[in-house]
C-alpha cells in the first residue's frame, strides 16, 4: 500500500490531482497513518537533493553507515521486526504528519472507522494487528530498502541508486509493484510502476547486479564515491563515512 501511495505522491494514478490524491489517501495512505500531500512535499526534496545532507530520506532512516556488515544489517532488521524501532516509527510519523487540520481529519477518521468497526463486529484483534504491524514487520522492511537503495552506492554514471535484479521472494517482501526498479524510476520519476520494465530493458547505462552482489559493494565499497550536490553542479568527493543516515 505504501508503494501504490508512492505512485499518488509522484501524481500517477490520475492526471487529476484531486482524483489522484483521493484515490491515493483513501486506499493507500490513510490506512497507514498518513496522507499524500505530506509526504509528497518531503519526498519532492528527496529526489531534488538525493545523497546530500539536504536528502529528506535521512531524516528517518536507522543509523547504518558504509560500510557495514551483513550481519550488522540483519540485526537492525531483527530489532525493528520486534517492535524495538517503536521510536523511530513515531519520529517517521512526526515528521510526515499532515500539517493542517483539515488533512489530519483523513488519517483520523480513517483510524477512527477501523477500529470502530472491529469493536462492533467483535474483530477487534483485525486493526490492533494491522497498527502493530506498521511498528514491526513494515517499519522493518521500509527502514531497511531506502537504505539499500541509496546510502553508499556510487555508479559509473555518477548515479546514487542502486540498479539490481531481486528475486521473486526478495521482490515479494521488500520491492513489491516493481519498487526494485528504483534506478529507472529516479531517471524517469513521472512513468508509472507497471512502464518501468520497458525503461529497464531499455537503459544499458550500467550493470544490473544481483541483491547479494549490491550488498556486497556495500560491505565492501570503493575507499571514495561521488555524492551528487543535488542541483546537477559538479560532484562532490568525500569519504565513505561520512554518508550516514542520522
Amino acid at each position: 500500500m505504501g508503494v501504490l501511495g508512492h505512485e499518488g505522491v509522484h501524481n500517477l494514478i490520475s492526471k487529476n490531482r484531486k482524483i489522484n490524491d483521493g484515490i491515493a489517501n483513501i486506499f493507500c495512505a490513510w490506512p497507514i497513518s498518513f496522507n499524500v500531500e505530506s509526504f509528497r512535499a518531503l519526498h519532492i526534496e528527496h529526489h531534488k537533493h538525493l545523497g546530500t545532507e539536504n536528502d529528506s530520506e535521512l531524516q528517518y532512516l536507522t543509523n547504518f553507515d558504509v560500510p557495514t556488515n551483513k550481519l550488522k544489517v540483519l540485526r537492525i532488521f531483527l530489532l525493528n521486526f520486534c517492535g524495538l524501532g517503536f521510536l523511530k516509527v513515531l519520529k517517521f510519523l512526526y515528521i510526515f504528519r499532515p500539517k493542517t487540520l483539515k488533512s489530519s481529519i483523513g488519517p483520523i477518521l480513517t483510524t477512527f472507522i477501523f477500529l470502530a468497526v472491529g469493536f462492533y463486529t467483535n474483530q477487534l484483534w483485525i486493526p490492533l494487528i494491522w497498527y502493530l504491524s506498521l511498528a514491526t514487520s513494515f517499519w522493518a522492511v521500509f527502514n531497511v530498502r531506502p537504505w539499500f537503495e541509496h546510502i553508499g552506492v556510487e555508479n559509473e554514471d555518477n548515479s546514487l541508486t542502486q540498479r539490481f535484479k531481486p528475486s521473486l521472494l526478495e521482490q515479494f517482501i521488500f520491492f513489491p509493484h516493481n519498487f526494485w526498479l528504483h534506478y529507472e524510476h529516479h531517471k524517469w520519476p513521472n512513468v508509472p510502476f507497471y512502464d518501468l520494465p520497458l525503461k529497464r530493458v531499455a537503459d544499458n547505462t550500467i550493470p544490473v547486479l544481483t541483491t547479494m552482489e549490491a550488498l556486497n559493494k556495500l560491505c565492501n565499497p570503493p575507499t571514495q564515491q561521488l555524492i551528487n550536490s543535488g542541483n546537477n553542479s559538479e560532484p562532490i568527493e568525500v569519504q565513505l563515512t561520512s554518508v550516514k543516515a542520522n
